[in-house]
C-alpha cells in the first residue's frame, strides 16, 4: 500500500552512499508518480528535495543529461534567477549588435552570448543544505535503448554518488539487457501494488476539501 511504499522510498533516500539505484515498479496508472511527487516529497520536504525526470520521449543521452540540469535549475532557484538576469543582458547586447556597423564587433558580441548556460551548470548532491535525490521516470516510455538509459543513469549513481529512483513497470522491460544492467545498476526493488480503495478515499477527500 502507499504507507509501506512510502517508508521503504523515504529509508532507501536518507541512505548514505548507497551501492546503487532503487527501483520502483508497479503497473501502469497504480500510483507511482503520485508517492513520488506528493507522499515522498512530503515525507521528507524538511531534509531532501526530490528532482523528478521523466525519461517520456528523451531521444538521447545527451538530453536525458540537458533534462537533469534543466530541472535541477529549477529546484535552485537562485541559480535560475541569475540566468535570468543574463538572458536580460543578453538582450541589451542584442539591441546594441543591431546599431553597430561593425561586423567583426557584432561577430564578437554575439560569440559571446551564444554559450548554452546549461553547459556551465553542476548537479550537486545537496542544494540548500538539503540532499538531493534524483528520480527518473516513466523509463519503460524513453525512445533510448536500455544500455544508454541504464548507462546514463548508472552515471548519477555510481561516479556521482546520488541516491536515485527508477520508475517504471518492469513487466513491459523485460529482455535479456534489461536483466543484465538491472543486476549493475538496481541495488533493490520496490513492487508498488496499489490499495484502491484508500486512493478513492483520498480523492473523495480532496474533492470535499476543495
Amino acid at each position: 500500500d502507499f504507507m509501506s511504499t512510502v517508508s521503504e522510498l523515504t529509508y532507501y533516500c536518507k541512505l548514505n552512499n548507497p551501492v546503487g539505484a532503487l527501483l520502483l515498479t508497479g503497473e501502469w496508472g497504480c500510483g507511482k508518480t503520485y508517492i513520488i511527487e506528493n507522499e515522498l516529497k512530503e515525507s521528507l520536504k524538511d531534509s531532501h528535495i526530490i528532482i523528478r525526470v521523466s525519461l517520456f520521449g528523451i531521444p538521447s543521452v545527451e538530453e536525458l543529461h540537458k533534462e537533469v540540469k534543466n530541472t535541477y535549475m529549477h529546484s535552485k532557484g537562485g541559480f535560475f534567477e541569475k540566468a535570468a538576469g543574463l538572458n536580460k543582458f543578453k538582450g541589451f547586447f542584442e539591441k546594441l549588435t543591431s546599431i553597430i556597423p561593425n561586423d567583426t564587433a557584432k561577430n564578437a558580441i554575439g560569440s559571446a552570448f551564444s554559450i548554452n548556460l546549461l553547459d556551465f551548470v553542476k548537479v550537486d548532491n545537496e542544494i540548500d543544505g538539503k540532499k538531493v535525490v534524483l528520480v527518473f521516470d516513466d523509463l519503460e516510455r524513453s525512445k533510448l535503448t536500455t544500455e544508454e538509459k541504464l548507462g546514463a543513469i548508472n552515471e548519477y549513481c555510481e561516479n556521482q554518488h546520488f541516491n536515485v529512483i527508477i520508475v517504471a513497470d518492469e513487466n513491459r522491460l523485460n529482455d535479456k539487457a534489461y536483466d543484465d544492467f538491472k543486476e549493475k545498476v538496481v541495488q533493490c526493488t520496490v513492487h508498488h501494488i496499489p490499495n484502491y480503495e484508500s486512493i478513492v478515499e483520498g480523492v473523495i477527500k480532496d474533492v470535499v476539501n476543495t
